[in-house]
């Protein structure tokens, strides 16, 4: 949906999209022709119900203009052929602004990704669309409460025989004639239970979603060992890895190889490009032109993936090595193996923390250093003083 100023605006930003002019024009001469509209159009336009917006005749007034754009293969029935890889854009639902064969090399450039599929359908959900009907629940619960406390507030009045007017107050008189009663009618207690219920609906609600409250640092009642707590964090953050790995690999991986690919196709002269040397660490600039991508392959952002697979590693190696069974196998451990280990699953590379036998250099160094200071001292000591 956009506004016919902003509709404009694209089409004045973009000139060479001539299907947003033509989207301009033919939907400013819809709606001229609708404001000097007969009766009868106006009744039938009426007739005409537009999502969103109500009948038609409300949808040409709104100012908004409805942009329907569809991306893949369609079967011609007037020509009885499959027409493939097409790109159909339609304005106000009767306007055909684009009926093409998509440029791109790698089809449909439209990608989705959500928190859960839903079988036989396109569209994902979202996560806290099975929670809708509870949210529902703990809302009837809460208006429950809710008349419950007004009950007990202000109750309603049972009235027996001749009783003069009377206010419902503290310390209000109320004159009653021989066998006349005013009680009030209390709600039993038990209808204030909706709070437990609600927080067990909503505590609930959380796991669902797949965010209890240790995955967001609230520790559990309950004492835990070491192990106990590292298992829970582990855990906490497993369903989110997972969302996020769908994520990279159903939304970040086809962006990335479209967005390669439109700079590849349309490419045209020579660009600098500005290149870190790690080993070195100076700054380079290349020239890159469309020849130099020729690489056959894909994109892929594994970053989520490949952080969570180092931290388990280095976790899973913490704990070998403090229990008995690292005690046993630590004489066949190669420590410059292991040290290689450390430096790549931390990425600590360019801060050149481990070499080899390193502290053996650094302490003979130290040895070397405080040597010559003691010889300095020593012969600044066996100088006569000056009077």
């Amino acid at each position: 949906l956009k506004s016919l100023g902003e509709l404009k605006k694209e089409a004045d930003e973009q000139p060479d999209n001539s299907s947003l002019k033509e989207a301009v024009s033919r939907a400013e001469d819809l709606r001229r022709q609708h404001g000097s509209s007969s009766k009868e159009d106006t009744e039938k336009y009426n007739d005409i119900i537009m999502d969103g917006f109500g009948s038609y005749d409300e949808y040409l007034r709104s100012g908004m203009i409805e942009i329907l754009e569809f991306e893949g293969d369609l079967f011609n029935s007037d020509t009885m052929e499959l027409e493939t890889n097409r790109v159909i854009t339609v304005a106000d639902r009767m306007i055909v602004l684009r009926d093409e064969s998509i440029k791109g090399w790698l089809g449909s450039t439209k990608v989705h990704v959500g928190w859960r599929t839903r079988p036989e359908n396109l569209w994902a959900m979202g996560p806290l669309d099975n929670l809708v009907g509870m949210q529902y629940r703990i809302d009837h619960l809460e208006n429950l409460k809710a008349d419950v406390f007004d009950l007990i507030a202000y109750p309603p009045l049972l009235v027996q025989g001749e009783v003069e007017d009377f206010t419902w107050a503290p310390n209000e008189e109320i004159h009653l004639d021989e066998n006349s009663n005013v009680s009030f009618l209390a709600p039993p207690a038990q209808a204030l239970n909706a709070d437990t219920q609600i927080a067990q609906l909503e505590a609930r609600m959380e796991e669902y979603a797949g965010a209890p409250k240790q995955a967001m640092g609230i520790r559990t009642p309950g004492e835990k060992t070491a192990f106990e707590v590292q298992s829970l964090q582990n855990a906490a953050g497993r369903i989110f890895q997972n969302k996020i790995n769908n994520f990279e690999i159903n939304l970040l991986e086809p962006l990335l190889n479209n967005m390669l690919e439109v700079a590849r196709r349309n490419m045209d002269v020579v660009d600098t490009i500005r290149v870190m040397d790690d080993d070195l660490g100076v700054v380079q600039f290349m020239n890159v032109t469309k020849e130099d991508i020729t690489a056959a392959g894909k994109l892929r952002p594994i970053g989520s993936r490949h952080f969570a697979a180092q931290a388990q590693l280095i976790q899973n190696l913490t704990s070998l090595f403090g229990s008995p069974l690292g005690a046993l196998i630590q004489p066949n451990v190669s420590s410059k193996e292991l040290t290689k280990l450390v430096e790549d699953a931390l990425q600590l590379q360019r801060f050149s923390l481990f070499s080899e036998n390193a502290q053996m250099f650094e302490a003979a160094d130290r040895q070397r250093l405080q040597s010559q200071i003691q010889e300095q001292l020593f012969v600044e000591q066996s100088q006569p003083a000056r009077v």
